[in-house]
């Protein structure tokens, strides 16, 4: 039985289809970065930085947020896991995030109404 050019060319599409489908739907195929986010009394400001090239987030940064802080993680984490992660870390010494349209403030907590 012979297949016909449109055929073979209908199979090969599905084939890369179907590839390309659990090239981007299958978790062991598409595993999402890990990073380490030990810090030891580092300025507020550059991790804000770290995170924010991390996650693509847009800070805007208050002029009193202000001072260090020490985080210490024994595993890798995500992303979305750092982001979580530097909220606590905000919370923790007064400050907080703001989310608006394209940008998150980040001011300390009494400036929030």
């Amino acid at each position: 039985m012979r297949q016909s050019n449109g055929c073979k060319a209908a199979l090969l599409a599905g084939i890369v289809a179907l590839s390309l489908f659990l090239a981007t739907s299958s978790p062991v195929l598409s595993q999402e970065k890990l990073v380490s986010i030990d810090f030891n009394n580092v300025d507020i400001r550059v991790v804000a930085r770290y995170v924010s090239e991390l996650t693509g987030k847009n800070f805007v940064v208050a002029e009193n947020v202000q001072g260090t802080v020490t985080i210490i993680s024994p595993r890798m984490v995500s992303a979305d896991e750092v982001y979580r992660i530097f909220q606590s870390v905000l919370d923790v010494n007064g400050f907080t995030t703001v989310k608006g349209d394209k940008v998150i403030k980040i001011v300390p907590k009494s400036g929030v109404v």
